[in-house]
């Protein structure tokens, strides 16, 4: 039952990811930036022809992006299917990746491109501009990361203890 509440998780990641992009793209000009916090944000429409953070942008390659997109998301529902119900965390991460990556994969395949507008900065110093779907991704492989080395902690301390 969790995993089936996890998947509508999912889709409102894409449902809110695709209506930010549709907002930007629908309402500023590419390469218009509207300054929020000065100094630390702004919102700027980009459009990154490559992957996480601009990553591979001059292979130009959508279609390839996309197969090895959809490729990682049937993977992901795979293991989202035979992870056990009980690890939480775990699904909750690959639910997170998974709305991330299907948002992303979305741009990708209607556009050639992903919308991201989300820009953080500290004076003329710019992090690479992302959205809602690559936060998801962000957010969920770092809690999976974390789940994993904790729990390794976890089965040492066992191990140690019954020896």
């Amino acid at each position: 039952m969790l995993k089936k509440y996890l998947l509508v998780f999912s889709c409102f990641i894409i449902l809110v990811d695709y209506y930010t992009k549709w907002l930007i793209d629908s309402n500023m000009a590419l390469h218009e930036s509207i300054e929020v916090i000065p100094g630390l944000l702004n919102i700027t429409y980009v459009r990154n022809m490559g992957v996480a953070f601009g990553m591979f942008s001059d292979f130009n390659a959508a279609i390839t992006l996309s197969v090895i997109s959809a490729g990682a998301i049937l993977f992901l529902l795979y293991l989202l299917f035979v992870t056990e119900d009980n690890k939480t965390a775990e699904l909750f991460a690959i639910s997170l990746i998974i709305g991330g990556a299907a948002g992303n994969l979305i741009d990708r395949v209607q556009q050639q491109g992903v919308v991201d507008f989300v820009d953080f900065h500290i004076g003329a110093s710019h992090w690479p501009a992302f959205n809602v779907a690559d936060s998801a991704i962000t957010i969920g492989m770092a809690l999976f990361i974390y789940v994993i080395i904790f729990n390794q902690e976890e089965k040492k301390e066992h191990i140690e203890t019954n020896e």
